[in-house]
């Protein structure tokens, strides 16, 4: 062609792409067939450029390889150009009318081309339609065939860059491979490969060398596993079937027997190799030659143990140096081969003067010593052992430790003399403690419940608790507490312990067997340096017998001041009694006189009777003062008290309503005591009283008993008795509503009273406590409110009758008139005068009256007034009654005297009696006995004195 266009050696322009460029891969024969459908032309084909002329990789349609053949020279002008090329008819076209496959077969007359180039603009080969025809394409056709083109294009580029890295791979390979065989051969590590199912083996040369196997040749497995020493050979069988069979992985080192004759040391490592479905196939791994490695290793080992023995050398003599034990060996011929400081220092020795010599010449004091005896005993049995020891010559105790070993004995010792003066003193000590009274008791610090555990107490334990000392150890002192230990005092303990502070108490603890007794309990806390509380001490010491003294002293106390109380009352009792019998006497006198001068039937008589009655209440209530008080005559007497208590009942049954259940236990035989009836009767009665008032509506029981009993001294001790013995038991019960503590505690004293203002004076239970102590007895009391109420009366008894014959009151004699006799009367108190000379006078006797005393010892001294009878005051101001018959008995001798008193008592009857007095009358009852006293004393004048009782 003239312009050259059609020129094949245009080719020549293009890129360079070799023909084996491009790698296997799918055939691009659809691509053709698929450009020729979308243009709608019987045949297309496709090349690629490999740098020197286009290379057809695919047609479809026609002949191919006439197609193929033709078309190649219409390759140029497309492979030049940027833009899809398009000849609707190659005759027309003079660049390619003269082309062989235009004028011969084919006949090509249709031919359109689009470049294959890639991003970068590299050219890679064209898609083209031919048509043995003349035609034209659409444009819808033209973009599909450029679409088609670019992306052939770029997968044409993708193949060739795999193939360019499988290249670059496969140098890099053979490189790789290179370095690894001369690192394997510097390393001595080789690789080995087993394929299970056909049993063959195959190694690198390294491998083969390291079993000392020529290169290129193999062992069987079982013929490599046998050059491996026994325990490695296991070791490793056993890895690899592992590694077969489940796939585990294994490193191991193991040492080997080679062919050639030299043991090495390998590291083998397997891997399993598994299939697509993951099963295991075979087993692939490298060996090293660790020989080197592991020498060196135990080269550097024994060296480090070396240097580690002399270090351990170094520092076990500079330890031995240094501590504070003694030390010492001996060879097996007791030759002393090393000693330290402190050997040299106990026993006085220079390390010169003893290296080398037997310890027997040494120190032969140790000769059938302990010491020696340990020694022998300690290397024939090869056991260490230890002991204490006490060296005579340095008057020292060691305590000593022997280590036999094949090369002699190793002694260590310590100078233990100060720890055996402590563990003697602390001996003496507990010794000491151990035979105290008082309790010593430590325990641990714990205050949570069930509180600290004793960790030590000594024996005055077993004497004060009752408990064995093991039996109290490891046990909180809780367990000696009890109903009685006061919970105040042991919240004050605990909130003191807990402050870590000492505090001391009186508490009731109780014994093993139950006992109560009273402790003084001190308790410090013991602190470390720290300052933190380990422990408490505890010391407690029996105050029983102190409590009780003390006790027994307040109850001393109380009858003190009960006593001194009713002395006051007593005396306060004898001042007011003589006032008030004066004008009680007045008022009975008078009534006596006002009721015998009224007719039988007078209105006024029924309002004497009530002026009577009140007024024999308010001489009852002197009475009771004087009782109180003991300020009253009191006449005792040996009699069988169940006479008494007759007596008292047949009172009670008349005087108690019928809604109380009066009950009655008095033991059948007879029990006497010397009493006061009359008093004892009072006592029951007022108790009887008592107990009435406290049943609620006067409906309940009251039971009354007597007994005897034997009381001990300790009973004689809590009741304040005089002394122990037989005593007469009486008591009175209800079911009332009981005593609290705090009325109890004041139950006896005067005029205290719980009933409302009117119904009680306080003096019952006041004169019932007088009475009993009257008699050397005593008083208790039992009641819990809600319960009743029980007195308990002790009195002493006779162990028999005795002598019961006793003055007896005489009778009344059968006229109480007198017959003018002249009765000279002394009062200095008028209304008496005045009631006396009435009573008197309407008795038939001639009365003279004086208010002053003195004036009647004038008128009986002047022998004017002689007279019959003297009847006198006791209580006048100048003169008593008793100093007033002295001085007119001295005159006249043979003159009867007869006292009235309102205040009588044991001393003045006994006064009385002394001074001559015939008669003495309670002015109280002045109105029932003067008539009868004054004739009685008139009738027996002539008789010797003697004083009735009253």
């Amino acid at each position: 062609m003239e312009d050259g266009h059609a020129d094949p050696g245009g080719l020549g322009r293009g890129p360079a792409i070799g023909a084996n460029d491009l790698p296997a891969g799918p055939d691009f024969g659809p691509v053709a067939r698929l450009a020729a459908t979308l243009c709608d032309t019987p045949s297309a084909l496709i090349t690629v450029h490999d740098g020197q002329a286009p290379r057809v990789v695919a047609t479809a349609g026609l002949d191919a390889i006439a197609v193929a053949a033709g078309a190649l020279v219409l390759q140029c002008e497309p492979l030049s150009g940027e833009a899809t090329q398009v000849v609707e008819d190659l005759r027309a076209d003079r660049r390619y009318a003269g082309a062989p496959c235009v004028l011969a077969p084919p006949h090509l007359r249709f031919y359109a081309c689009v470049p294959l180039r890639s991003p970068s603009g590299l050219t890679l080969g064209t898609l083209a339609v031919l048509d043995c025809v003349p035609r034209q394409l659409r444009v819808d056709q033209i973009q599909a065939l450029e679409t088609a083109g670019h992306l052939l294009a770029v997968e044409i580029e993708l193949r060739r860059r795999w193939q360019a890295q499988l290249c670059e791979r496969a140098d890099t390979m053979r490189r790789t491979n290179s370095l690894l065989a001369m690192a394997g051969r510097l390393a001595h590590v080789g690789g080995w490969e087993l394929d299970l199912a056909s049993g063959h083996a195959q190694w690198s040369d390294q491998v083969a060398a390291i079993h000392g196997v020529p290169a290129g040749e193999t062992l069987e497995v079982s013929a490599a596993l046998a050059l491996y020493v026994d325990e490695s050979r296991e070791r490793l069988k056993a890895a690899f079937d592992r590694c077969a069979a489940t796939g585990a992985s294994y490193d191991e080192e193991v040492e080997l027997c080679a062919l050639d004759g030299q043991r090495r040391y390998v590291r083998s490592i397997g891997h399993a190799v598994k299939d697509a479905t993951g099963a295991v196939v075979g087993v692939q791994g490298v060996l090293q030659d660790i020989t080197e490695r592991r020498l060196a290793e135990q080269q550097q080992q024994q060296q480090q143990q070396q240097q580690q023995q002399q270090r351990l050398s170094s520092r076990l003599a500079e330890t031995l140096e240094s501590i504070t034990d003694a030390f010492c060996c001996v060879d097996p011929d007791w030759r002393l081969v090393v000693v330290n400081r402190e050997f040299e220092r106990l026993l006085e020795l220079s390390r010169d003067e003893c290296l080398g010599g037997v310890v027997w010449d040494l120190f032969p004091d140790s000769l059938g010593s302990t010491f020696e005896m340990e020694a022998r005993k300690a290397v024939k049995d090869h056991r260490a052992t230890d002991f204490e020891t006490y060296y005579e010559p340095l008057k020292r105790w060691f305590e000593v430790r022997l280590f036999p070993s094949p090369e002699g004995l190793a002694i260590y010792f310590r100078d233990v003399s100060e720890r055996h003066a402590r563990l003697e003193q602390l001996r003496l000590l507990d010794i000491g403690i151990g035979h105290s009274n008082d309790v010593l008791m430590i325990t641990d610090a714990r205050l949570e419940p069930p509180g600290p555990r004793i960790v030590y107490v000594n024996q005055a334990v077993e004497r004060l608790c009752d408990y064995h000392r093991s039996e109290v150890l490891g046990r909180s002192p809780r367990m000696l507490q009890g109903p009685k230990t006061r919970r105040s005092e042991l919240e004050r303990i605990s909130a003191a312990l807990h402050a870590k502070h000492s505090v001391r108490a009186e508490l009731i603890n109780y014994g093993k067997t139950g006992r109560e007794y009273w402790v003084e309990l001190e308790i410090s806390p013991i602190c470390d340096r720290d300052g933190r509380c380990t422990n408490f001490v505890a010391v407690e010491r029996d105050i029983t017998l102190r409590k009780q003294e003390d006790e027994r002293r307040r109850e001393l106390e109380d009858q003190l001041r009960q006593a001194k109380k009713m002395e006051s009352v007593g005396t306060l009792a004898g001042g007011i009694a003589h006032e008030f019998n004066n004008i009680l006497a007045a008022i009975l006198g008078n009534l006596q006189l006002a009721q015998e001068d009224l007719p039988d039937r007078a209105a006024a008589l029924e309002h004497l009777a009530h002026i009577r009655q009140s007024s024999q209440r308010a001489r009852s209530l002197v009475q009771h003062l004087l009782a109180f008080g003991g300020r009253q005559s009191s006449e005792r007497r040996q009699q069988d008290i169940r006479a008494v208590m007759d007596e008292t009942l047949v009172l009670l049954r008349h005087t108690l309503p019928d809604t109380i259940n009066l009950q009655v236990s008095v033991s059948a035989a007879p029990l006497f005591a010397a009493l006061d009836g009359n008093q004892l009767q009072q006592a029951l009665l007022s108790l009887c009283t008592n107990a009435r008032q406290a049943l609620p509506d006067e409906q309940g029981v009251i039971t009354i008993g007597l007994e005897d009993v034997t009381l001990e001294q300790a009973d004689v001790s809590r009741l304040g008795l005089l002394a122990p013995g037989c005593h007469a038991h009486l008591w009175v019960s209800d079911t009332g509503n009981g005593i609290d503590e705090s009325t109890r505690a004041r139950i006896f004293d005067p005029f205290f009273t719980t009933r409302p203002p009117g119904q009680g004076t306080g003096l019952g239970l006041a004169v019932v406590h007088r009475i009993v102590m009257a008699h050397d007895g005593a008083v208790a009391v039992e009641s819990t409110p809600g319960q009743g109420s029980t007195f308990h009366l002790y009195i002493p008894a006779l162990r028999d009758a005795g002598d019961e014959d006793a003055p007896t009151r005489p009778g009344a004699l059968d006229a109480l008139h007198g017959a003018g006799q002249h009765v000279l009367y002394v009062d200095d108190d008028e209304m008496m005068l005045l009631t006396v000379e009435a009573l008197l006078q309407r008795l038939g006797y001639h009365v003279t009256c004086y208010a002053d005393p003195h004036v009647a010892v004038a008128a009986l001294t002047s022998q004017a007034r002689r007279c019959d009878l003297l009847l006198t005051d006791q209580n006048m101001p100048g003169l008593t009654g008793i100093e007033l018959a002295r001085q007119v008995l001295q005159l006249h001798p043979e003159l009867p005297v007869i006292i009235i008193t309102g205040f009588l008592t044991d001393e003045l009857r006994h006064e009385a009696l002394q001074a001559g007095v015939r008669d003495i009358i309670p002015k109280q009852n002045c109105v029932e006995e003067l008539g009868g006293a004054v004739a009685r004393t008139l009738a027996a004048s002539t008789s010797a004195p003697q004083l009735p009782s009253h």
